[in-house]
């Protein structure tokens, strides 16, 4: 049976679960676990961005983004354009 608590041993299959329940879609995927119970933040932010990473940010609800740069001071842009840029260093170093 997969929990949904704070250990990891609980989130991370439970983090996986909700991706193949949502079928990569990450607006259902983050309905879906907003609505889990339990550790639903960590979950959340690991599914949704797995389902993310997997569909693209054009497959996120426009009004979503909308909603989460108004209550997120964090412009999540630009820290992912610099880990972008960073991994892309590295691999080219390698």
């Amino acid at each position: 049976m997969v929990g949904a608590g704070v250990s990891t041993i609980e989130s991370v299959p439970a983090a996986i679960a909700m991706v193949e329940l949502a079928e990569g879609c990450p607006n259902r995927c983050a309905v879906l676990c907003a609505n889990l119970g339990g550790d639903t933040d960590t979950i959340g932010a690991m599914a949704t961005a797995i389902c993310g990473a997997l569909q693209g940010i054009d497959a996120f609800d426009a009004q979503y983004l909308t909603e989460l740069k108004r209550v997120n001071p964090l412009d999540m842009t630009t820290y992912s354009s610099a880990f972008l840029r960073f991994r892309l260093r590295a691999e080219e170093a390698s």
